[in-house]
C-alpha cells in the first residue's frame, strides 16, 4: 500500500482529500493533529464540539455535520 506513516501505525493518503476528526476534549489523541496536514496538503482537521473519545455518542450531530459537510466539498469539485 503506497502512502506515508504518521505515528508508524496510521498509514495516509499523500494525495488524496482527508478529513481528520478528533474530539475536542479528547486531548491526547490531539496531541499529534497537527502532523496530517503536514504529510497531506490536502487533509483537514476538525474538532467534535463537546466530544471526548466517542464522539459518535458525545456528539452525534457534530459528528454528521462535519462528515456532511466534507461530502458536499468532495461532490462539488469532481
Amino acid at each position: 500500500m503506497h502512502g506515508v506513516h504518521v505515528s508508524r501505525r496510521l498509514p495516509v493518503s499523500d494525495s488524496n482529500p482527508a478529513l481528520i476528526l478528533n474530539r475536542e476534549k479528547d486531548t491526547v489523541f490531539r496531541s499529534r493533529d497537527h502532523e496530517f496536514p503536514t504529510v497531506n496538503p490536502r487533509a483537514r482537521v476538525e474538532l467534535i464540539p463537546r466530544a471526548r473519545h466517542l464522539a459518535n455518542f458525545d456528539d452525534p450531530d457534530g459528528l454528521s455535520d462535519a462528515v456532511r459537510r466534507f461530502a458536499c466539498e468532495l461532490t462539488a469539485v469532481g
